[in-house]
């Protein structure tokens, strides 16, 4: 059998109650969380629970961030293979990679469109940075683009309505009034590009 030390087994131990809490919201979202319920999950004493955490907030929290590192490494990937000399493409690339990402852990999706504003949310919290952080990426990538030149004062903007426009069509793929996926990102890359196009325009 494995021997673990001390610090290696409470680790694991903080591991399991945070699958746990992913686990029970995966399958029920928030409702019926408790402390007793992800100790029960994780196979330990509820009052262990509170060695590792000192309430469902931060066990939560945990949980979230967790979650937002999987889908921020599922994006990096995706963004790690564009092809920015191909502007049609990589624009198509960046939705493809975000939406497969944020669907993955669909759950957490939802409850970030439901919640983002809550600020009292430690999940909604996790699941705002990783908008943020596609908004940086995101505009870091169109500044390595060729044209990023002749757009740049708009670069922010278009980072911005980029990701409201992959967070309006996750929406709608989750809620199932877009069951094209592959329509939804071939029309988002012609927006994006239309829109790029009129930001370059002379008179814009």
């Amino acid at each position: 059998m494995e021997k673990l030390t001390r610090k290696e087994a409470k680790e694991r131990t903080r591991l399991r109650l945070i699958e746990a809490v992913l686990d029970h919201v995966r399958h029920h979202g928030l409702s019926g969380l408790t402390t007793g319920k992800v100790a029960d999950q994780a196979g330990i004493a509820q009052s262990s629970f509170y060695v590792h955490f000192a309430d469902m907030d931060e066990a939560m929290r945990a949980a979230a961030d967790k979650a937002g590192s999987e889908i921020r490494a599922l994006v990096r990937e995706s963004r790690a293979q564009m092809d920015l000399s191909n502007p049609d493409a990589a624009y198509r690339a960046a939705y493809e990679g975000a939406i497969q990402a944020l669907s993955h852990e669909h759950e957490f999706s939802e409850l970030l469109l439901g919640h983002r504003r809550d600020k009292n949310s430690p999940l909604a919290e996790a699941l705002r940075n990783v908008l943020e952080e596609a908004r940086s990426d995101l505009a870091a990538d169109l500044r390595r683009s060729p044209l990023a030149k002749r757009f740049e004062r708009d670069i922010d903007l278009h980072a911005e309505l980029m990701v409201g426009m992959t967070m309006t069509v996750l929406e709608g793929i989750l809620d199932g009034r877009i069951p094209d996926r592959e329509q939804a990102l071939r029309v988002m890359a012609r927006m994006t590009r239309a829109l790029i196009a009129s930001a370059m325009a002379p008179n814009s």
